[in-house]
């Protein structure tokens, strides 16, 4: 018993009160390396990005750098080519960044995701289009890089630079430049900023192919055109006085100029051609139908070169097609390009004409004496820089860069009234129009000398702005530096006026943008001009600043609300005129936009 008692004591079944619990199954490690995984995604789209927007901005600011180079000339130069092509590495940099794995999943969130398709869109987009600016220029500088010394190898260069314009502007058709609407405000900008250089390169490229196709056209001939020879010793407005004039005519991509004369000895007899509009309101008391050397009182050129072909008819000579006005830095680009020319044993280049042409050509010709050899030595030196650039060719880069500056500056200017040929100088810049937003300060000279040379004309330029628009007041110095020891014919006086040697006696005329009003200049004296003068309006008034002296005059007129900048244009003067206008500083070598 006690032995069955002790073996049913020693075994006990078991007995389960409660049901084991599941072993918990830990979570928070998958969940921490989840989000360790997705801050790490996080980091490296943020990095992508960063990266992007970096290289992205880089690339922009190269485009800012090549931005102010995309005119004809420049593009078909090659100016800028070195900041369009780091622009495409940076673009192309920024592009592979966005188009990253790790970058596709946020192309699905909401707002994000239209960012991110913003950015892919415009990084692509810019680097074909830096890509296709960057082609055409190195194509163009190519092509300029091959001597050309025949009519006809001429022809051929502009017609393939022409090519190369026309083929990129086909590229730039569609650009895709991605979502518009609900960007965030620095992409938009972006964006923005994008969408205006690209249309200023397709305007550029098209200017291009404009240019090719006017001066295929003029070379090609048979073209007759008037060569002006203006002397910016004695000015006229946003022009040198329009001194000598000759027949250029162009077949086969050769030219020839024939003898040059006096625009004094083709003076018409009253009433002259017919003149009409602002031209005959504003300066039609000065006759310029009548007589060639008040032409450009107006530095509207269209209106002044088509007068100017109908008295050179009206005088019995051939019609012609077209207008073109060149001053020694004009003759000073075309002799960089032809090199140096002798005339009756003087050597004559780019480094010297100029001083030549306004100084030293009058040394020892007496005011009344017979100035038939000095008139043909001037013709001489025209006439043996186009020989060269006809006869032997030309280095075209140099004759494009050149001629660039030059007619920036409004010494060379054209006209034509063949529509293609227009179109051509239009492109070019040198047709000689103003915008309506333009601003121009000249000074006429009015005293038969040859002082302008002398009188330096510092201008400042200070808006105020108010909700009822902007007030411009503008303070206009002129200083005469005239030497004591120059030549009669250079400082006068001219026989039968007033004037003491060296004296300068002129005409202010401001040119001030269309929308102006309350135009004044505020010095007391009887205005001679006032009112509209085609897109612009003019306001002028007689000046006389004593030689060793000088004098300011105050111009004021006022802007509507809607308008904030201008258009500064040079005047063409020798030297440029000086500017100053809040921070900026320039010589009036060219278009300076002031904007406040």
């Amino acid at each position: 018993m006690c032995h069955l008692a002790c073996v049913h004591a020693a075994y006990h079944p078991p007995v389960v009160t409660d049901a084991v619990a599941p072993r918990r199954r830990r979570w928070w490690p998958y969940l921490l390396l989840f989000a360790v995984l997705l801050l790490a995604w996080l980091a490296v789209s943020t990095v992508s990005l960063l990266r992007a927007r970096h290289d992205a901005n880089l690339g922009m600011d190269q485009v800012r750098l090549a931005r102010s180079t995309l005119t004809p000339t420049d593009v078909v130069r090659g100016q800028g080519a070195g900041f369009l092509s780091a622009a495409r590495t940076d673009f192309a940099r920024a592009h592979r960044h966005v188009a990253s794995p790790w970058i596709a999943p946020l192309r699905f969130v909401p707002v994000i995701g239209r960012q991110i398709r913003s950015i892919d869109a415009l990084t692509g987009s810019a680097e074909r289009v830096v890509a296709v600016g960057s082609d055409a220029m190195s194509r163009s500088r190519h092509e300029l890089n091959v001597h050309v010394a025949t009519g006809g190898s001429r022809l051929n260069q502009i017609r393939d630079i022409g090519l190369i314009a026309d083929e990129s502007s086909r590229k730039l058709e569609h650009v895709d430049l991605g979502p518009r609407n609900a960007l965030i405000g620095p992409l938009r900008d972006a964006r923005n900023k994008f969408a205006g250089d690209l249309d200023k390169l397709r305007r550029a490229l098209g200017d291009v192919g404009s240019v090719s196709g006017g001066l295929g056209q003029l070379l090609n001939g048979p073209s007759h055109y008037l060569l002006v020879a203006a002397n910016n010793g004695e000015m006229r407005n946003g022009s040198g006085m329009w001194l000598s004039v000759g027949s250029l005519d162009f077949l086969g991509g050769r030219f020839n100029l024939h003898d040059m004369r006096p625009s004094a000895d083709l003076a018409l007899d009253p009433p002259g051609v017919p003149v009409g509009g602002d031209l005959a309101a504003r300066w039609g008391w000065s006759v310029p139908n009548q007589e060639w050397r008040n032409l450009m009182l107006s530095p509207l050129l269209p209106e002044n070169a088509e007068l100017a072909a109908r008295m050179w008819e009206a005088a019995g000579n051939t019609p012609v097609d077209g207008i073109l006005v060149i001053d020694p830095v004009g003759l000073q680009a075309v002799l960089t390009a032809s090199g140096p020319v002798n005339v009756e044993g003087r050597q004559i280049d780019a480094d010297n004409v100029v001083q030549y042409v306004l100084h030293d050509q009058y040394i020892g010709v007496p005011i009344r004496s017979d100035q038939q050899s000095r008139r043909e030595q001037l013709s001489t030196i025209a006439r043996a820089a186009l020989t060269a650039l006809d006869q032997h060719g030309w280095n075209a880069t140099d004759l494009v860069d050149q001629l660039r500056q030059a007619a920036q500056g409004r010494h060379v200017l054209a006209w034509s009234n063949k529509p293609v040929q227009q179109r051509a100088w239009r492109a070019a810049g040198i047709d000689g129009e103003l915008v309506p937003d333009s601003v121009l300060v000249s000074v006429l000279n009015r005293g038969g000398n040859k002082v302008d040379q002398y009188l330096h004309t510092d201008v400042t330029f200070e808006p105020t702005t108010s909700k009822a628009g902007t007030d411009v007041r503008m303070q206009v110095k002129l200083s005469n530096t005239a030497p004591a020891n120059d030549p009669q014919y250079i400082l006068g006086p001219f026989p039968g006026t007033i004037l003491r040697a060296g004296d300068y006696y002129g005409i202010l005329a401001v040119t001030v943008p269309g929308a102006a009003s309350n135009v004044r200049i505020d010095n007391g004296a009887p205005l001679v001009a006032a009112g509209s003068d085609g897109p612009t309006r003019v306001v002028a008034t007689y000046v006389g600043v004593p030689r060793g002296d000088e004098k300011t005059l105050t111009v004021q007129f006022s802007l509507p609300p809607g308008l904030r900048s201008v258009a500064v244009e040079s005047s063409a003067r020798i030297p440029g005129e000086r500017w100053r206008a809040a921070n900026l500083q320039w010589v009036d070598s060219g278009v300076q936009v002031v904007s406040w």
